[in-house]
C-alpha cells in the first residue's frame, strides 16, 4: 500500500485520526528537528510578597531525526517526544504527561514509516 493510499484509508475511517504529517528536508548524516507546542509557566515556589516564582517549560510534540543514506535505503535515528498538561483534579499542582520513542529504523526509498504509542485521548 502506498503512503498516499494509507493516508486516504486512515482519513476515511471514522475511528482513526491522522494527527500530523510532518515534512523535514535533512542532509545525509545531519540532524533535523521540529517542535510544535506551547511554552507553559509552572509555579516553582510561592512567596507572600510577590505571588511566587515561575519556570517555563515546553509542552507539545517534537521530532528529531538523523538520516544515513546507503544506496536506496535510509537508516534513521529517530527521537520523538509528546507531552501535554493534565487537567487532573487529584492534585493542586500541574501534572505533565510525557511519552517518548527513541529508535533506529531502516526503510527503502519511497517507503513510509509509522511511529505509534505517543497519542493519548484527553478531555
Amino acid at each position: 500500500m502506498t503512503s498516499t493510499a494509507f493516508k486516504n484509508a486512515i482519513s476515511t475511517n471514522s475511528k482513526t485520526k491522522l494527527l500530523s504529517k510532518l515534512h523535514l528536508l535533512i542532509t545525509d548524516r545531519e540532524q533535523g528537528y521540529i517542535t510544535v507546542g506551547q511554552n507553559v509557566p509552572f509555579l516553582v515556589s510561592t512567596e507572600v510578597t510577590d505571588g511566587g516564582n515561575t519556570e517555563r517549560q515546553n509542552v507539545g510534540g517534537s521530532l528529531r531525526v538523523t538520516p544515513h543514506i546507503i544506496g536506496d535505503t535510509v537508516l534513521m535515528n529517530i527521537n520523538q517526544t509528546s507531552s501535554s498538561v493534565s487537567n487532573s483534579d487529584i492534585v493542586s499542582d500541574i501534572i505533565t504527561n510525557n511519552r517518548q520513542i527513541q529508535t533506529v529504523i531502516q526503510a527503502k526509498d519511497g517507503q513510509s514509516i509509522i511511529l505509534g504509542g505517543l497519542v493519548g485521548e484527553e478531555s
